[in-house]
């Protein structure tokens, strides 16, 4: 038989070492995966399960093949036990529930730039409490972080008296931080929770805020200072002024709620931000300056100087600049990111480490890990890394960009911008549901404007007002020229969301097309994903129809769709803050789902079902049809600055037929607009609003479901009264269609969900929109009873959006409805149950 012969011990070291960091990356993996953490105890003693077996092992075990076994299980442990303590501390953290709701008496220091709310009424800001006084009247030590927010009017202290770095005595009322859970939708409490905030809440007016004396906190100082410098002297050009704040302290808060707009329309939202690129070139500067410092020293023959290498003193020098930016900027998750993989990037080539780019790119993806397991989760993450990995895996980018001539170094630029942007493609339409095309030219220009011009004149506004001209000239040229791209046709494709393992896979093969070696097999490889940008989501089958109640906190927004056609009820609130529900999650979610809306139902003109209406109506990727409402346009709380669609009555009596499914309005009564095609709309009044709720009924043969808006018992007795004649006259239609879901009415307030009301419809499921500990207590507790009782006689259930999540039915299975938090768990998602 043939020997086989043994590999040289050198090379089976150097497997065992690249392996290393993937061993790492698949154990902190491992933990991120999970749908529940353990407590912190567990984790801990698998840790040392994991050392004490690994580490027997090694010791019993001579062979190389099974040591390096060994010591892989031991990295692979290591990240798993590093992400898991991580995870459960940050867990544990969360404010108990005994502290949520009730008066507490803080003192501490405001830790973040505060961010004023659109309609200056109020400030958010980041709080670190140093003592709280327990229920003894006792200062006691309670050192955690909290997200406040101080309303105008409650107090004497004015929104811009709260300043970086002050210290302040006040009694807040805090609750745990909960995130709104929506299909495919943005989860808001990911980044606090790795923050380790550990609840929000707002200042009490009674007793009175005191700030005490304070000289701590000199960062924060400093960055609100240059940030005041930065507003100050580009007062007169707030745009460009938000842009510079952006770019030298971090405050994207600063940046217009249009602009943000702009930047996604045009791909270029990364440039605002304090990102890898920008922390890159302040490195690159830096390493330049020391570089240019220690040639200065030696010729002036500086004693010692030259026992230091040049380039040990620019790669440090480039570090602790580096490194120093970043903390100016926030130390936001990005911009550690970026100073860890520029670390071990830095430290690999000063020790003279010649290693695969595979390696160190692992390596360094395997340190960020150690800092932040979640970073797994997060579209930053990859899309740094894809990025970084795309370039190092050309060789003619490795072997050094841009050598020869100008056309030849111009030729360079694009090619790499167009492997970035290609890889990048199914990466931003899996995280974000859009393409940018037109992005690949604008960041050709935008990156080299915003790096070499902009960002140094706005570095510059800090220090001197000499050179704020050219910054507001830069800028506003910037700004324009952005407007003329997104103006663009086909600029910004918006396709439907691709599944998680699709999106992952069709990046992957985007990189093994590009290392292809042939020109035909990569358009080849390139075709075949053609058909991939034709992907729709599944609808209905014809007579078939489903519903999903979202989860908009304190409001309401249902969805219903059938065969070919979508129906929205209500449209969420709008907030004072700016936080507009019909923007940040009913409209990405149509976009990601690929669903214009056929028709809008406005139940009535209380700001938390229609706030978000005039996003949507203004929004062309919505595309509003037509609009049914119980109030004209000129009511809507927030107005429409476009065109009004068609604007009718939403009146009992109205009904239509959308492939197979019948929509019927049964509230309020006909009288109640008058006679006539053009409906004498009643005046706006308040305390009748709730009462003259739109109340929609949608079935088919079989199913039934009723959306109810703000009905108030009053209003029940009228549609059951009418239910009762229909039926008498022959006129129901759909008799046999079981009542299978009924929205809670008025979230589950007292003043409605009669037990006539439940007795009548005897419904499977009753779901309450209601939000997280709202101040109104919905649902309420006798109104609970009521569906316990009903639970106990008829099977009827009930669930709350503030622990279901958004809610979907569906008439193809209508006995079950699907929770998201249920459908997609989350380890740091926020459970609750014993407030329920």
């Amino acid at each position: 038989m043939p020997q086989v012969t043994p590999q040289p011990p050198e090379r089976s070291a150097r497997r065992t070492f690249g392996l290393i960091a993937p061993a790492f990356i698949i154990g902190t993996a491992a933990v991120v995966a999970q749908s529940s953490l353990y407590d912190l105890m567990t984790y801990v003693l698998l840790g040392a399960m994991f050392t004490g077996v690994c580490g027997f092992g090694l010791w019993r075990d001579q062979g190389r093949t099974r040591q390096a076994v060994w010591l892989l299980c031991a990295v692979f442990g290591l990240g798993f036990v590093n992400a898991g303590v991580q995870g459960a501390l940050r867990n544990a953290a969360s404010l108990p529930p005994d502290m949520a709701g009730i008066d507490l008496r803080l003192q501490g220091d405001v830790v973040s730039l505060p961010v004023l709310a659109a309609d200056g009424r109020s400030v958010r800001f980041d709080f670190a409490v140093s003592q709280r006084r327990d229920t003894a009247g006792q200062w006691v030590p309670w050192p955690v972080r909290l997200q406040l927010t101080h309303y105008s009017g409650r107090d004497t202290v004015a929104p811009a008296a709260i300043t970086a770095g002050s210290r302040w005595t006040w009694t807040v009322r805090l609750k745990a931080i909960h995130a709104l859970r929506n299909p495919g939708g943005r989860d808001s409490r990911l980044a606090p929770w790795a923050e380790g905030m550990t609840g929000r809440g707002y200042i009490r007016s009674s007793p009175a805020p005191r700030q005490e004396a304070s000289d701590g906190h000199t960062w924060v100082r400093l960055r609100a200072s240059a940030q005041q410098v930065v507003l100050d002297r580009l007062a007169a050009s707030p745009r460009v002024a938000g842009l510079a704040a952006a770019l030298t302290v971090g405050d994207q808060a600063a940046i217009q709620r249009d602009d943000w707009t702009l930047f996604r329309l045009t791909g270029v939202a990364h440039l605002v931000s304090i990102s890898g690129l920008h922390i890159s070139l302040f490195a690159w500067v830096a390493a330049g300056v020391f570089g240019a410092l220690w040639r200065g020293a030696v010729s002036l023959g500086v004693p010692q100087i030259g026992r230091v290498r040049q380039a040990v003193w620019a790669g440090l020098g480039a570090l602790v600049l580096g490194t120093a930016y970043a903390a100016f900027a926030g130390w936001g998750l990005p911009a550690q990111r970026t100073v860890v993989m520029l670390g071990c990037f830095i430290g690999l080539k000063l020790l003279g480490v010649r290693w695969p780019w595979w390696w160190v790119w692992l390596l360094a993806m395997a340190l960020v890990l150690l800092i932040e397991p979640w970073g797994l989760v997060r579209p930053g993450f990859w899309l740094s890394f894809i990025a970084v990995a795309t370039l190092f895996s050309d060789r003619r980018v490795t072997e050094g960009v841009g050598k020869g001539g100008i056309l030849q170094r111009a030729w360079d630029v694009l090619r790499v911008q167009w492997r970035v942007t290609l890889v990048l493609a199914p990466l931003t339409w899996l995280f974000f549901s859009q393409v940018a095309w037109v992005g690949l030219v604008v960041n050709l220009l935008a990156i080299p404007w915003v790096t070499f011009l902009v960002l140094p004149l706005a570095f510059a506004s800090v220090l001197t007002d000499a050179l704020v001209a050219p910054l507001v000239w830069s800028g506003e040229l910037f700004f324009e020229g952005l407007a003329w791209a997104a103006a663009a046709p086909l600029g910004l494709r918006q396709p439907a969301a691709l599944p998680l393992p699709v999106g992952i896979a069709i990046a992957a093969w985007l990189m093994l097309a590009m290392q292809w070696p042939h020109r035909a097999g990569q358009a080849l490889m390139f075709a075949v994903l053609l058909p991939v940008a034709m992907y729709t989501p599944a609808r209905p089958p014809v007579n078939e129809f489903e519903a999903l109640a979202f989860d908009v906190g304190q409001g309401s927004a249902i969805l219903v769709r059938t065969a070919t056609h979508t129906l929205l009820f209500d449209a969420g609130a709008r907030y004072r803050s700016g936080y507009d529900v019909g923007e940040r999650v009913l409209l990405p979610y149509l976009l990601r789902n690929q669903t214009p809306l056929n028709r809008v139902v406005l139940s009535h003109a209380d700001t938390d079902h229609v706030g978000g209406a005039t996003a949507l109506i203004a929004s062309p990727a919505a595309k509003v049809a037509d609009v049914l409402a119980t109030f004209p346009a000129t009511d809507l709380p927030y107005p429409l600055a476009g065109p009004i669609p068609s604007w009718t009555a939403c009146q009992a009596g109205v009904q239509w037929v959308w492939d197979g499914v019948l929509f019927e309005v049964m509230s309020p009564a006909p009288a109640t607009f008058g006679d006539g095609l053009k409906p004498a709309w009643l005046a706006d009044v308040p305390k009748r609003r709730n009462g003259l709720s739109c109340v929609l009924r949608v079935s088919n043969a079989a199913q039934a479901i009723w959306l109810t808006g703000d009905m108030t018992e009053a209003a029940e007795v009228a549609v059951l009264s009418r239910r009762a004649d229909a039926l008498a006259m022959g006129q129901w239609q759909h008799v046999g269609a079981a009542n299978r879901l009924v929205m809670a009415s008025h979230h589950g307030s007292q003043s409605a969900n009669s037990v006539e009301w439940l007795d009548a419809l005897r419904p499977d499921w009753v779901v309450a929109q209601a939000g997280y500990r709202n101040r109104y207590r919905h649902p309420a507790a006798a109104v609970q009873r009521r569906w316990a009782a009903a639970g106990d006689e008829w099977g009827t259930q009930w669930v709350e959006t503030a622990w279901c999540g958004a809610a979907t039915w569906r008439s193809l299975d209508p006995e079950g409805v699907t929770c998201e938090r249920d459908r997609q768990p989350r380890a740091w998602q926020h459970r609750e149950e014993a407030v329920r």
